[in-house]
């Protein structure tokens, strides 16, 4: 009974100065008037940009969560923690027995799957970052995290946690998080291995362990019997889930990022006089929440700084907008006779900083409005590959001929609504562990920055990247209407 009961849970289951260039190309572009564009030219325009430190973040019931250690020269140490709620797949017992004494716990076994792509039969473990053993608790959580606020008027509003352990004002404390060990891997390592459940059952690679504390679920059975648990709500405040922390080995540490919506504790036990085997299943379908700590680097007013978690992100000025928004360089463009072919921030590596193990991604958005550019919906999605999705709006890092390293953004759409007449807002780039999952809206709160809000893909993503100041401009490409 449960292998089927088991087989049938993962088969459900189974990821400013400007210049001016003439480049001799001729065009065959055409406006419906007819009016003949015979040059292609180029002009850079120099950009406002600042870093802004986010500091604290909302972090719960993020789409990826994060976990471990991560360590990068200019920005320090990362540490990532989690708590999160789990539920059973179904409050029927499949062995009902009132008398536990006659229950015996085999195994508990907790599986949290990874991110993996697959070449020519070859697995590789995705969102991982760094990879050296390291020291894995997983705790009885005992902190009771709400669905909804109650100190809030409205009683559909949801309830907000942070990434510094706090729900905004009240701390979260770790003798609430920390209430009994259940898993714990002294020197744990994240590998490729596929896990063999039975001959009917694998799993692809991910965490998957057994409990140290097996006295903790008998008793755990014993209590959904004499307290009659039948629903989420009574369930999530007998048992609140897990909380997981990592500490580094010989001061190195490792991160991963991982999706919950497939991970389970599965709970297998036997009773007496009987030769059948039972289930009974968890998975991680409730609340959860990601806590950050971040070392505080010293910055320059020089270079902008962009980083995940609880890190940094830039703010940036098209055509010298003035404390009102206008921009008189806006206006020039408004009146000229451009058609614009291509536009692109460009945003070099800092050469003189030690910056390694760089982000693959940046992402854009309108700050005042906290969402995507017509840019990002114009372009094509790729739901399977998130590396390949929006790829002309969102350029990967490159590197060009002579050794620099730079990221571009392509604007194109966007600045020719702003010679149409759109509101010249600011935007807003961050790093980006994943470029899909911010289409609808950007809408995590940064604490203390109430004009800001933060990107979820940017929220569970560790790296960074410093860039030259002097080196961020909007380039253009643009005809002219011949006269």
């Amino acid at each position: 009974m449960r292998s089927k009961l088991l087989y049938l849970f993962l088969s459900v289951i189974f990821l400013s100065g400007c210049t001016n260039e003439f480049s001799e190309v001729e065009s065959d572009i055409s406006d419906p008037d007819s009016r003949i564009y015979d040059a292609l030219y180029r002009k850079d325009f120099s950009l406002k940009s600042k870093t802004v430190k986010t500091d604290i973040v909302q972090s719960n019931n993020l789409e990826t969560v994060s976990f471990g250690i991560f360590n990068q020269d200019v920005f320090g140490k990362t540490k990532a923690s989690l708590v999160s709620q789990a539920l059973p797949v179904s409050f029927e017992i499949p062995y009902t027995v009132l008398d536990t004494a006659s229950i015996k716990i085999e195994s508990v076994k907790l599986y949290i799957p990874y991110f993996t792509t697959e070449d020519n039969g070859i697995i590789k473990i995705d969102s991982l970052y760094s990879n050296n053993p390291i020291k894995l608790s997983i705790y009885k959580n005992d902190y009771l995290i709400r669905d909804v606020n109650p100190e809030s008027n409205d009683i559909s509003e949801r309830q907000k946690y942070y990434s510094n352990k706090t729900d905004g004002s009240n701390i979260i404390s770790d003798d609430y998080l920390k209430k009994d060990i259940l898993f714990l891997e002294e020197n744990f390592k994240f590998t490729d291995s596929i896990h063999k459940v039975s001959e009917d059952i694998s799993l692809k690679p991910g965490v998957y362990i057994e409990s140290t504390n097996k006295v903790y679920w008998k008793e755990f059975l014993k209590g959904l019997l004499e307290n009659n648990i039948d629903n989420n709500t009574s369930f999530n405040n007998y048992f609140r889930g897990l909380y997981i922390e990592t500490d580094e080995i010989n001061e190195q540490g490792s991160m991963i990022s991982v999706k919950l919506t497939d991970a389970f504790i599965d709970i297998n036990y036997t009773v007496e006089n009987t030769n059948e085997n039972y289930s009974y299943i968890l998975n991680f379908s409730g609340n959860n929440i990601n806590f950050f700590e971040s070392e505080d680097i010293g910055t320059s007013g020089e270079k902008v700084y962009l980083k995940g978690n609880n890190g940094y992100l830039s703010e940036i000025e098209i055509f010298n907008r003035d404390e009102n928004g206008d921009s008189e360089e806006l206006e020039n463009l408004r009146d000229s006779n451009w058609l614009i072919n291509e536009a692109n921030i460009v945003l070099k590596v800092d050469q003189s900083t030690k910056n390694t193990d760089l982000p693959y991604r940046l992402f854009i958005y309108n700050s005042e409005r906290n969402s995507t550019l017509i840019d990002y919906d114009l372009d094509v999605e790729n739901t399977n590959r998130p590396a390949l999705s929006k790829i002309n709006h969102l350029k990967p890092l490159q590197e060009t001929d002579e050794g620099a390293k730079l990221y571009k953004i392509r604007i194109t759409e966007h600045i020719k609504g702003l010679l149409r007449g759109n509101n010249n807002d600011k935007l807003i780039i961050s790093v980006s562990s994943n470029v899909n999952i911010d289409k609808n809206e950007v809408k995590y709160d940064i604490l203390n920055f109430e004009e800001y809000n933060t990107p979820e893909s940017s929220v569970t993503y560790p790296k960074g990247v410093v860039l030259d100041k002097e080196d961020i401009y909007l380039e253009m490409y643009y005809s002219e209407l011949n006269k």
